[in-house]
């Protein structure tokens, strides 16, 4: 018994550290960007060595990967935690999307992980790795909940789904990104308010 248990708690503990290079990396890209965040600089914010973090990953791409990812985990997460609220309650297909905006916004204020993708993003073409597929999970996310507002009459019958799906995505996106060069993300909650109040005349239902 003990024989098997030691390998697990060897697997929980290269897991945590994983975890923690990752979260190290995320801070390093935040704050100083992909050419500037270097191993040296992820290793001086934590009690590892260089080698721990090349046993995890190759290289700083993969670091870069690994933090993309790890975005994707927290927006699944967020959907979940969004759905399960919603049904609390009882939230039309328009509050639920709507939600979801305020939830992203709060992790872009708050969550390094989400901070350091943003800045990712932006400097893909430097960065010699494949992103992960992005906004795989948002598509059909959006696309219930904007039928569930269809259904009850909340927006218009002959909206375009697929375009606002992508005019919301694409929006938040610009949002964020303004927000983020001109106030560190401090007035995001409220550009999302506006933009989104804007959006309500665009899908209701006409008379």
């Amino acid at each position: 018994m003990a024989g098997e248990a030691l390998p697990r708690r060897q697997q929980r503990r290269s897991a945590a550290s994983r975890e923690a290079i990752v979260l190290a990396a995320a801070q390093a890209f935040a704050e100083h960007g992909y050419t500037h965040a270097s191993i040296a600089r992820i290793v001086g914010s934590m009690e590892l060595t260089e080698g721990a973090i090349y046993h995890h990953f190759k290289n700083k791409a993969e670091l870069a990967v690994a933090v993309l990812e790890a975005l994707y985990e927290r927006w699944e997460r967020a959907r979940q935690e969004v759905t399960a609220e919603a049904e609390a309650r009882d939230l039309d297909g328009l509050a639920t999307i709507h939600l979801l905006n305020l939830t992203t916004a709060r992790l872009y204020q708050k969550d390094v992980i989400v901070q350091a993708s943003a800045r990712l993003r932006h400097e893909r073409e430097i960065i010699p790795a494949e992103f992960p597929t992005p906004y795989v999970g948002w598509f059909p996310f959006l696309d219930h909940h904007l039928r569930r507002a269809q259904d009850a009459g909340l927006a218009d019958p002959d909206l375009d789904r697929a375009a606002a799906i992508r005019i919301i995505l694409g929006s938040l996106m610009g949002i964020q990104d303004v927000s983020r060069r001109t106030s560190n993300y401090a007035d995001l909650a409220g550009r999302i308010e506006e933009w989104w109040h804007l959006m309500l005349l665009g899908f209701s239902a006409r008379s």
